[in-house]
């Protein structure tokens, strides 16, 4: 059972936490946030069965942060602090049926039997749930997955059948297929978390329909209804799931319909297709089954724009490998005619050509945002065209920046820096583990690099650690938290700080800003 702590108070945060020995009251899982905004993110994404929520706090306060949850989780169980005695609070508490409202300060007693009944009431509202429904729903999600697969007809009628589905559609009606391609960046991404999402666009969605997750990210609805449905009425559905949708990123696909429950898995093919030119429009994008959707070309056929790329950065030619990969992804976005796969690999080979270029020239260009566990090979599986067009750029940026830079400094600063950049996530990273791994002394180290760059190491440190910092903050969705781990910073409070000197504002208001 998962608890969700909200508490923008670190010092009362971290009290909440430690008082009680939770397993003991029935809490697997404790998960906490600083504010209202985070904890509703954070809501989403683990699912808490229990809140226990300060009611002001900067940005969200508690009662609509509660309110939001709530909406996605009707079931969780709302317990309210505040040192405050107003009774527009309470009002609010009762409106939402919070079990409790716990004056501040709060004792571990009188907390944990709160919590004692809050779970509880979870094991009583669980057992209520009825097992036939979701026996029901998961038969449901195979007789989706039979038509994505293409069962045969013969099969697929009998299984309409047995599960009574004439109750919500014909096996005469017209099919079509949607499919919610989720851009994930990690690949720890919970299932269950798409399972609850895909349920939520199920409901939401005014036509018969049936669902299923294919593959780790994408989300397959099946709409059944009497005729075709017309783009506007399909565009209107759509802006449904945009709502829903609001804190994901994704592309949206829809196929040609087609009549008849025996032609239920050309619907789904349809969409498949129009998934794979997907990647060539923006995010948040609904694209419909054209004719560009067939085109479909081998590689090869921009053999004469990836060489251009390629003698122009072997050359040494920045200006004229930019313009050259602009000429490349123009061509892709008006011909249409490149599969997400085939312009993946085609990037992938762009980019491991400059990887390769670095690193016999000993630079250092490869983001290190996501660990040895995931490389950017794993990065750019779900970019779309800009992306893949931003990426490549990027790092062809890096690499002449990297090999100008080379040319003015000394062999040991290249080595102080690819260490620094190797090793900044370690919080105990210190010049004597860099004068040890050089086999230098300290001062020698130190007097090297102030020598040839103007600054010292521990200042470089600093700026390198804060950059990394904004970067995860900019295309990342870790938590500040997690994100003072990843960059060095065990003391998130005083990560915090050191940001806020050099940036002049939190690393909450820079993601925001």
């Amino acid at each position: 059972m998962n608890l969700l702590v909200v508490e923008d108070e670190r010092i009362t945060r971290e009290g909440l936490l430690e008082c009680l020995d939770w397993s003991q009251v029935g809490i697997t899982k404790v998960f906490n946030a600083e504010d209202g905004e985070t904890g509703l993110r954070m809501a989403k994404r683990v699912l808490p069965d229990i809140v226990l929520t300060d009611i002001r706090m900067p940005r969200m306060d508690g009662i609509t942060m509660a309110t939001r949850i709530r909406e996605i989780l009707p079931e969780c169980r709302i317990i309210f602090l505040s040192a405050y005695s107003e009774i527009d609070y309470y009002k609010a508490a009762i409106d939402l049926k919070a079990i409790r409202y716990l004056d501040k300060p709060i004792e571990a007693e009188q907390l944990q039997t709160v919590i004692s009944i809050a779970v509880a009431e979870c094991m009583q509202l669980r057992s209520y749930k009825s097992t036939s429904n979701l026996h029901n729903m998961q038969e449901r999600q195979r007789f989706a997955d039979a038509i994505c697969t293409g069962e045969h007809a013969d099969a697929l009628e009998s299984e309409y059948t047995r599960l009574k589905l004439g109750a919500d559609f014909s096996v005469k009606d017209y099919c079509t297929a949607m499919i919610i391609s989720i851009r994930q960046d990690f690949e720890d991404e919970d299932h269950n978390d798409l399972h609850f999402l895909a349920t939520s666009l199920s409901k939401s969605v005014i036509y018969p329909n049936l669902f299923t997750i294919r593959s780790k990210n994408r989300i397959v609805l099946l709409l059944f209804a009497s005729s075709e449905i017309s783009r506007h009425h399909m565009n209107v559905t759509c802006k449904n799931l945009h709502d829903l949708l609001s804190d994901h990123v994704y592309v949206i696909a829809v196929g040609n319909p087609f009549k008849g429950l025996a032609n239920a898995h050309k619907a789904y093919t349809s969409a498949k297709t129009v998934l794979h030119k997907a990647y060539l429009y923006p995010w948040g994008q609904v694209v419909h089954h054209s004719e560009d959707a067939e085109k479909a070309v081998p590689i090869s056929a921009y053999a004469k724009e990836k060489s251009e790329i390629s003698r122009n950065i072997s050359e040494g030619n920045e200006k004229e490998s930019y313009d050259a990969c602009d000429v490349l992804y123009k061509a892709l976005a008006t011909k249409r005619d490149l599969t997400h796969y085939k312009a993946r690999e085609l990037y992938f080979e762009l980019i491991s050509e400059v990887f390769h270029k670095a690193d016999s020239s000993h630079l250092q260009i490869k983001d290190d945002e996501m660990g040895e566990a995931i490389s950017w090979i794993v990065l750019i599986e779900s970019y779309n065209l800009d992306e893949l067009h931003s990426f490549l750029c990027r790092h062809i940026s890096l690499y002449f920046k990297s090999l100008e830079e080379a040319k003015n400094e000394k062999k040991q600063v290249l080595a102080i820096k690819a260490y620094i950049a190797k090793n900044f996530m370690d919080a105990t990273l210190s010049i004597g583990d860099i004068s040890g791994y050089l086999h230098m002394s300290a001062s020698h180290v130190c007097t090297t690099f102030k020598r040839e760059t103007g600054d010292t190491i521990n200042n470089y440190l600093t700026e390198y650690r804060l950059s990394k910092a904004k970067q995860y903050l900019q295309e990342t969705l870790l938590t500040v938290t997690e994100i003072s781990i990843k960059v060095g910073y065990r003391d998130n409070s005083y990560f915090g700080k050191i940001f806020r000197k050099h940036f002049g504002m939190t690393p909450n208001e820079y993601r925001n800003w």
